[in-house]
């Protein structure tokens, strides 16, 4: 049946983890086996409509169920306790980005999974959008010549932070939220790792709405 797989973390994009599983258990390659959420209505709702054990603690999850990998799929801020508890039980680890909101985090989630020999992946999945891999391959066929730099701009919809994510958005930012998908494809596309990272970012809009985020704006750039 494949490696027994969980799921910490079945809101928004959580449930896409999910589906994803559940085809790849359809198609005889993995098994779905179990998730866990703290929102009561997120995990009666995951339990109906895929039919497996829903804990509301992550750590009750890995002690009762033998898995094999598990996918994190939480508010970016609690990623760390939830891979290196992971990582402790045995599983292999695939986190959404970001890996974690600070150096110090990614160091010791890398350095762990480093330690257990366990596989560890951080869901860039935006590189896996059609026109993105189109730019990857016109890059490194040299169609597009020697790049200097990377750009990108990108706005997201006001609702998210305010209507979508207003408990955990205060404990985010964008820069963590979108733009580290960004700081990824330039890497990827490029093929190199920045020199230096600075950033500017301003506090107005969202906090008149209610929602005191990190920042409104936050772009960031490098050389």
């Amino acid at each position: 049946m494949g490696p027994r797989l969980g799921v910490v973390g079945v809101g928004t994009f959580g449930v896409n983890h999910l589906r994803t599983f559940r085809q790849l258990e359809q198609a005889g390659q993995a098994a779905l086996v179990a998730a866990a959420d703290l929102d009561d209505c997120r995990r009666a709702d995951a339990q109906e409509q895929f039919g497996i054990a829903v804990y509301g603690d992550h750590r009750e999850m890995l002690e009762r169920e033998r898995l094999d990998a598990v996918s994190v799929v939480t508010p970016d801020f609690a990623h760390r306790e939830i891979a290196l508890d992971a990582l402790a039980a045995g599983c292999h680890v695939l986190v959404e980005k970001p890996l974690d909101v600070t150096v110090e985090g990614c160091e010791a989630i890398a350095a762990e999974a480093e330690r257990r020999g366990l596989m560890l992946q951080v869901d860039f999945h935006k590189r896996y959008d059609p026109y993105h891999l189109e730019l990857h391959r016109l890059v490194r066929a040299g169609r597009l010549g020697q790049p200097l730099y990377g750009y990108a701009h990108m706005e997201d919809r006001i609702e998210v932070p305010r209507d979508w994510f207003p408990n955990w958005a205060p404990q985010s930012s964008p820069a963590w939220f979108l733009g580290v998908h960004f700081y990824d494809l330039v890497r990827w596309v490029l093929g190199s790792d920045a020199r230096s990272v600075f950033a500017r970012g301003q506090k107005r809009k969202l906090v008149g709405l209610g929602v005191d985020t990190n920042a409104d704006l936050m772009p960031d750039g490098g050389k």
